[in-house]
C-alpha cells in the first residue's frame, strides 16, 4: 500500500468512528509525517471498514440505500478513494470525505438532507444541461424510486469537475479527457433514473385504480389504439482500467470490473438492445520492453481480454470493431517527481484502458 493510501484510511478512520468524532471536522488526513508505517496502514485499512460499517448501521435502523442522502453519502466515499488511489494530493478527498460525514451526521440525527451538491476544492461546474436535468428529476412525482441515482450523479458531476480542473494544468484538450469518464457515469445514471422515473410516476398513479378495476373488453367493431412506442439510440460508455503492464481479466481494477458487470446486467436484461459495440485499447506511456510497438501489442490484448469477458456473457451485437491506440492518447501526463515507481505507474493508471462504447436502442412509451 502506497503512504498515499495511508493518508486516506486515516481520515476515513476519523470520519467512520461515530462513537468517537463523527463531525466534518473529524474527516482530516493525516500528517504527512503519520503516512509511513505499517501500524498506520494496518490502521488505515480497518478504518475504511469501520466507516463503510457506519454507513451499514445507518441502514439498518430503516434508513434506505435508496435515498438520495445514503447514496450521496457512499458516493462521497466511493471518489475520495478512487482519487486517493489516483494518488490525487489536491484536498479533494478530504472534502468529499467530510461531505460523506456531514450527510451521515444528518441521517443519524433525522435531520432534512440538502438537496444541493458542492463543487469541492474549486472544482468547474461541467454540463449544466446534466445538472438541470437532475434538478427536474428532484420534482417528479416518482422521484423517489431513483432518489439514489440522481444524487450519485450529482457526485460524479461535481468529480467530473474537479478532474476537469486538474487537468487544465496539462492543456485545454486534456482537462476535458480527464473529466469526460465521470461525466459519462453521470449522463449513464440520470438517462436510467428519466427512464424508471416515468414507470414510477405512473404506477403511483394508477394504482387505486388498478387495485379496484377490472379489465374491460373493447365494444364490438371498435379496434383498441395500439400502444405507442419510440425507438432512440443511446450510447452507454465504459472504461475498464488495467493494473501496469497486464492484460488478463484478473488485473482488471474491482471497480471499473464492476461497471463492465453492471453494463452486462442491462444488456441481458433486455434494458439494452445492442446494435453496436466500439473497443478501444490504450496503454500508458511506459514501456517495459524497448519495443516501440510492445504498448500497441499491450492495447491489443487489453482488447481482447474485454472481447472475451463480453463473449463469455452472451453479449453480442451486429457491429463489433476494435482499435488499438497503444500509448498515443494518454489522459493522465503525470509529470512531476514522485517518490517511486509504483507512485507514478498508479498516476498513470487512467491511461490503461480499455473504452466501451455500447450504442444501444432503446424503447419508450410515447406519451399521449
Amino acid at each position: 500500500m502506497t503512504p498515499r493510501l495511508a493518508m486516506l484510511a486515516a481520515a476515513l478512520l476519523a470520519a467512520g468512528c461515530a462513537t468517537q468524532n463523527t463531525s466534518p471536522a473529524g474527516s482530516n488526513l493525516a500528517s504527512q509525517n503519520a503516512r509511513v508505517n505499517d501500524t498506520t496502514i494496518k490502521a488505515d485499512q480497518d478504518s475504511f471498514n469501520r466507516l463503510r460499517k457506519r454507513h451499514e448501521d445507518l441502514a439498518n435502523v430503516g434508513n434506505p440505500v435508496s435515498s438520495y442522502g445514503m447514496a450521496k453519502a457512499m458516493c462521497w466515499q466511493d471518489v475520495a478513494f478512487h482519487e486517493y488511489t489516483r494518488n490525487d494530493r489536491s484536498a479533494f478527498p478530504e472534502l468529499a470525505l467530510k461531505e460523506s460525514s456531514k450527510l451521515m451526521d444528518l441521517i443519524a440525527a433525522k435531520q432534512t438532507i440538502p438537496q444541493d451538491t458542492p463543487l469541492l476544492n474549486g472544482a468547474k461546474r461541467l454540463r449544466e444541461d446534466l445538472w438541470q436535468r437532475a434538478a427536474k428529476l428532484k420534482g417528479d412525482a416518482g422521484y423517489s424510486c431513483v432518489a439514489d441515482r440522481v444524487g450519485c450523479a450529482e457526485v460524479r458531476l461535481s468529480h467530473a469537475g474537479h478532474e476537469y480542473v486538474q487537468g487544465a494544468g496539462f492543456r485545454e484538450e486534456g482537462s476535458w479527457r480527464y473529466a469526460t469518464p465521470y461525466i459519462a457515469i453521470a449522463e449513464n445514471l440520470l438517462t436510467s433514473a428519466e427512464r424508471d422515473v416515468v414507470a414510477c410516476r405512473g404506477a403511483v398513479a394508477a394504482a387505486p385504480v388498478v387495485a379496484a378495476a377490472a379489465p374491460v373488453a373493447p365494444a364490438a367493431g371498435v379496434v383498441p389504439a395500439p400502444v405507442m412506442v419510440k425507438r432512440e439510440m443511446v450510447e452507454v460508455p465504459v472504461v475498464v482500467l488495467f493494473d501496469y503492464n497486464r492484460s488478463d481479466a484478473r488485473n482488471i481494477r474491482p471497480f471499473s470490473r464492476e461497471s463492465l458487470d453492471r453494463m452486462v446486467a442491462r444488456i441481458k436484461s433486455g434494458e439494452l438492445k445492442p446494435v453496436r459495440i466500439e473497443l478501444v485499447g490504450h496503454a500508458d506511456r511506459l514501456n517495459s520492453t524497448g519495443d516501440p510497438k510492445y504498448n500497441d501489442k499491450l492495447s491489443e490484448r487489453r482488447i481482447e481480454t474485454v472481447k472475451q469477458l463480453l463473449t463469455a456473457a452472451g453479449v453480442t451485437a451486429p457491429q463489433v470493431s476494435s482499435v488499438a491506440r497503444g500509448d498515443s492518447q494518454q489522459v493522465e501526463a503525470c509529470k512531476g517527481k514522485f517518490r517511486s515507481i509504483h507512485e507514478e505507474r498508479e498516476c498513470l493508471l487512467p491511461n490503461r484502458r480499455v473504452e466501451v462504447r455500447v450504442v444501444s436502442e432503446v424503447t419508450a412509451p410515447v406519451a399521449r
